[in-house]
């Protein structure tokens, strides 16, 4: 695990080409009229789900990284993203109104702290998706907190394979 952070700290592009990052996308548009939605990313995934999704209301990308916010940028920059914006961490906390945006794209790991995590994903955003895209990566979670917190399980399509996910919908 600790070569794979330090792969994506160290070499961006080179993690990004992994090909557990490259996830379907296309479940999104399924759900949301993504022209129409404001979106948070957050997680490994998040310079390739951010690049595949150039046409939203907002698109947020949390990262706590700077190389990696600077990686992002120019890759969002280079694919035409609109309305597009980094997120620098703010004490832990996402520097967003609450239920600032319509859908969170969050994964794998939620931290040293999931169930705090958690609460401020929900706290900003209305659904979210919760995305174990690498091998290995859905043990970095407890089920019963996943549970706890009301997501339902999914599959999602990650290089011609079903991985796991989770959806959580909250009343508006």
């Amino acid at each position: 695990m600790f070569a794979l952070e330090l792969l994506r700290e160290k070499a961006p592009p080179l993690y990004d080409a992994l090909p557990w990052n490259a996830w379907d996308t296309g479940v999104l548009v399924g759900r949301f009229r993504l022209w129409r939605t404001k979106v948070l990313v957050q997680g490994e995934q998040a310079c390739f789900t951010a690049a595949r999704l150039p046409r939203t209301a907002g698109l947020y990308v949390f990262e706590t990284s700077a190389r990696i916010r600077r990686y992002i940028e120019r890759k969002c920059e280079l694919e035409r993203v609109r309305h597009f914006s980094v997120l620098v961490p703010d004490a832990g906390a996402i520097p967003l109104a609450d239920r600032a945006v319509d859908l969170a794209v969050v994964g794998p790991s939620l931290g040293p702290e999931p169930e705090q995590t958690l609460a401020e994903f929900e706290r900003v955003a209305c659904s979210i998706l919760l995305l174990f895209t690498r091998p290995g990566s859905k043990d970095l979670i407890d089920d019963d907190l996943i549970a706890e917190h009301g997501f339902t399980p999914d599959q999602i399509r990650v290089a011609g394979e079903a991985r796991p996910c989770w959806w959580r919908f909250q009343p508006a």
